[in-house]
C-alpha cells in the first residue's frame, strides 16, 4: 500500500506511532484521537521534555467499529 503508515522505533525498539499518523491510520482527525486518549481508552506517552504524544504501536490493532463507538459516545 503506497499511503502506509509506518511507525517509528525508540532506543528500546519500542514503536510508537504520532498522533497524526494514529489519526492517519484510524482514518479520524487527529481531535478524536485526542479526545479518546482523554477518555482514558487509549495507551499513550508522553516523552521527556517534549510536549509529543506517542502511542505504542499495538494502539493501532484496536477495532475500528470500537474506535467509532467511542467517538460517538461524546
Amino acid at each position: 500500500m503506497a499511503n502506509e503508515v509506518k511507525p517509528k522505533k525508540n532506543k528500546n525498539d519500542v514503536v510508537y506511532f504520532t498522533q497524526k499518523e494514529l489519526a492517519d491510520r484510524w482514518r479520524v482527525t487527529q481531535a478524536t484521537i485526542k479526545n479518546i486518549r482523554d477518555k482514558g481508552s487509549i495507551p499513550y506517552f508522553f516523552p521527556p521534555n517534549s510536549s509529543r504524544v506517542l502511542y505504542p504501536r499495538g494502539t493501532s490493532k484496536l477495532n475500528i467499529r470500537w474506535v467509532k463507538s467511542v467517538t460517538r459516545m461524546s
